[in-house]
């Protein structure tokens, strides 16, 4: 992604995970600043009051379950009609918090997606850069469809996980408070001397949760990139699956490698079409990223085309001059 300020080049390498973050957050920061701040901490403080206030009502919740069912096993009628009394108040509460936080995060990611959007076009748009990107080849395909469709990609994620961590941090901190408050001391007795571990159960959650969380990146860690390499392999053979259709489809009965690319994914067509009983040859070699050796008839964009006309026509069933038709093929 290109900041109004770069140009197309500037960077040859890949940017790495933490040049990604730091340069949308340069490009991104100005939202809460300027003409759009008020709005934007707003809805951002909507949203993070949302989250924190549905934190404590899922605690609050619980506690309920406690009141009700401690009251039930004292078989207190009193108390529990209390508590029945009071549970419709916290599923308005749970309701409204839900709703906020869905008006909060709808509404918070329009704004932002909107000046993002506006902020990417112009810097595309603006002293005539798309026109500079255009000659130089290197502007993708529909660059406006892609700016918004990169832009919803960039900030919804990126929402969603800052509510999930803030829920999390908020959740940690309750919990931490509630088994400190339930768990108290725990005396361990070795040898005739005595060791008292304060807040044991708060230390067992905090030792466990670093174990698993460090197993887990251990084991991720290594899985993220098998996966990413079976969905490659995975949309590889649909592909090759599609092209093996085709070829029996339309009857098909040659198909060509080129010089710069390996012939494993050729080979695997031919075996498929014979799975289904349709016989596929390769009809020859193609230039195509490649001419042929230099000093060559081949080695020449006049004799590339001809050669690969030759070969195409030959292959099809067609009639063509054997050397070309500059009678050079070969020489």
């Amino acid at each position: 992604m290109l900041t109004p300020d770069e140009t197309p080049g500037a960077r040859s390498a890949v940017p790495g995970d933490r040049q990604v973050a730091l340069r949308f957050v340069r490009l991104t920061r100005d939202f809460w600043r300027g003409e759009t701040a008020r709005c934007a901490w707003l809805w951002t403080l909507l949203l993070a009051a949302g989250v924190i206030l549905t934190v404590f009502a899922n605690v609050t919740v619980n506690r309920w379950n406690g009141w009700f069912f401690d009251a039930l096993e004292r078989k207190d009628g009193h108390s529990a009609l209390v508590a029945m009394a009071v549970f419709p108040v916290i599923v308005l509460v749970v309701a409204g918090l839900g709703v906020l936080i869905l008006k909060s995060r709808e509404t918070f990611q329009v704004h932002w997606r909107r000046w993002l959007t506006a902020k990417l076009v112009d810097g595309w748009v603006g002293d005539r850069r798309f026109f500079r990107l255009g000659l130089s080849g290197k502007e993708p395909a529909n660059p406006e469809y892609r700016i918004a469709d990169d832009v919803r990609w960039a900030t919804e994620p990126i929402v969603d996980f800052a509510m999930g961590l803030l829920s999390s941090v908020i959740t940690i901190v309750i919990f931490i408070e509630i088994l400190w408050e339930i768990g108290g001391s725990l005396r361990l007795s070795w040898g005739g001397t005595e060791m008292t571990i304060p807040a044991y159960l708060v230390l067992a959650a905090i030792l466990y949760a670093v174990i698993v969380t460090l197993l887990v990146t251990a084991v991720g860690r290594r899985l993220a990139g098998l996966i990413a390499k079976r969905t490659e392999s995975e949309a590889g053979l649909k592909q090759i699956e599609d092209l093996v259709n085709v070829l029996v489809d339309k009857k098909i009965g040659a198909i060509f490698v080129e010089s710069s690319v390996s012939d494993r994914n050729v080979k695997a067509l031919i075996e498929g079409a014979a799975a289904k009983g349709h016989e596929v040859v390769i009809g020859g070699e193609l230039f195509s990223d490649a001419m042929g050796a230099p000093g060559t008839y081949e080695g020449t964009y006049i004799g590339m085309i001809d050669h690969n006309a030759t070969i195409i026509t030959r292959a099809l069933g067609g009639e063509a001059p054997e050397k070309g038709l500059n009678d050079k093929l070969g020489s």
